[in-house]
């Protein structure tokens, strides 16, 4: 069994697009090409290519047998450009005719015309005079199993099914097994591929950074979710931790950061936050710039997420602590006159991250939340300008940067940058 790896396949298609269902185009083929050769060609391609050299454009193409519109089959994998790895090629699909030395390929709709020259196991696929790749045969290639009885594959004397392993078409005698698409497994396990079949396996074994998805439809084990790769049919991805309410998420550092449950969303982290800062998982849903409450009542934010509450005697410059230990309405905080006990103070509001503090002619000024700082007004501002509640970081003394970065300190503390 020859086994080939990823394909990389990246069309990049141009002129104008054909309708697989029109009759065929004199364009597909050279002026002096026969009516033989016209409806025989591109029988010399059917098989696996694939490139002998990384970088091509053209890494490997699977031509088939299978009839589509016009011409016939063709797939291969065409490399994405993703934000985080890992960048799993994603397969495409279309048509293709061949005439003595044209080969046109088709995809959604659009088409492109090429040059080919075939020297025995080798393929040169051209545009114009420019060589795009030179490919050799293998012997398959295969995402599925139904990729394989159409390559041309010598055929085998008994009953049985093909079978897609590691992207290698093997033939299995004997009565042929369910595949993961028709099997039911029971809870705590998943369908996988082998021996040309699908087999339920336990769900353990698949945490942190295991492949998930897939034509399989792997499962993560619990207390991970599958972050795809793609929305195409069949996509792989990826198990990254999942978090529940007030759990972390995010973290530019992490290769694969913790994701948030259904209902939730990613709060953080702020601009400026050191490399591996992770967010904070909160619950969707309306802040106070969306959410109307009754007469009587005000809407105060509760983490990222507003809700209303009773107006209360105790709010803006009302008198809290003291002997009876009074409480201050949600959104403000008890600022003591001084740190003996059952000492007094003055309801101030209290603001979260990013809110407003501090304001010199402001009587009862907003004091920044558990965690956060008060950053300004700056040095010479006019009376009365507020500054602004920030995360509290850590400092110089005690982040240490990746080799060619160095700490310095900001206004949310300390951040690693580039020498």
């Amino acid at each position: 069994m020859v086994r080939s790896y990823w394909l990389v396949v990246a069309l990049v298609l141009g002129g104008c697009g054909a309708d697989p269902g029109m009759l065929e185009d004199p364009a597909d083929f050279d002026s002096g090409d026969t009516q033989e050769q016209r409806a025989t060609s591109w029988e010399r391609l059917v098989g696996a290519w694939q490139a002998e050299r990384v970088g091509n454009p053209y890494q490997t193409i699977v031509f088939q047998r299978t009839v589509d519109g016009t011409g016939h089959h063709f797939f291969g994998m065409r490399q994405v450009v993703c934000v985080r790895a890992p960048c799993n090629p994603v397969r495409e699909d279309g048509s293709f005719t061949a005439g003595t030395s044209i080969l046109t390929l088709r995809v959604s709709g659009a088409t492109q015309r090429l040059r080919y020259r075939l020297s025995g196991e080798r393929l040169t696929i051209l545009s114009g005079e420019t060589v795009l790749s030179t490919l050799s045969r293998v012997r398959s290639y295969c995402t599925a199993a139904q990729d394989c009885s159409s390559q041309g594959l010598p055929g085998v004397r008994c009953i049985g099914a093909w079978g897609c392993e590691e992207n290698a078409c093997t033939y299995h005698c004997g009565t042929p097994r369910p595949s993961c698409t028709t099997l039911t497994c029971a809870p705590g396990y998943h369908c996988e591929m082998s021996d040309g079949g699908g087999s339920c396996v336990a769900d353990a074994g698949r945490g942190y950074g295991a492949m998930c998805g897939g034509i399989a439809a792997l499962r993560c084990d619990m207390g991970f979710t599958c972050v795809l790769s793609a929305r195409t049919p069949d996509s792989a991805g990826v198990c990254h931790p999942l978090s529940g309410e007030g759990g972390p998420c995010g973290g530019g550092s992490t290769r694969y950061p913790a994701v948030c449950g259904d209902g939730l969303s990613c709060d953080g982290p702020s601009s400026g936050a050191p490399i591996g800062a992770m967010g904070v998982c909160r619950r969707t849903g309306p802040t106070c710039a969306t959410l109307r409450c009754a007469p009587g009542y005000r809407c105060v934010m509760r983490g990222a997420v507003g809700a209303c509450v009773a107006d209360g005697d105790h709010g803006y410059g009302a008198f809290c602590g003291g002997i009876a230990a009074i409480q201050c309405d949600a959104g403000f905080t008890c600022v003591l006159t001084s740190r003996t006990p059952d000492s007094g103070g003055v309801c101030h509001p209290l603001s979260g991250e990013g809110g407003p503090c501090g304001g010199g002619s402001t009587r009862f000024p907003a004091v920044c939340g558990s965690g956060l700082t008060c950053e300004g007004p700056a040095s010479g501002a006019p009376i009365g300008a507020m500054g602004t509640c920030v995360r509290t970081g850590p400092s110089c003394a005690t982040v240490r940067c990746a080799s060619g970065y160095r700490c310095v300190m900001s206004a949310t503390g300390a951040r690693c940058v580039m020498n």
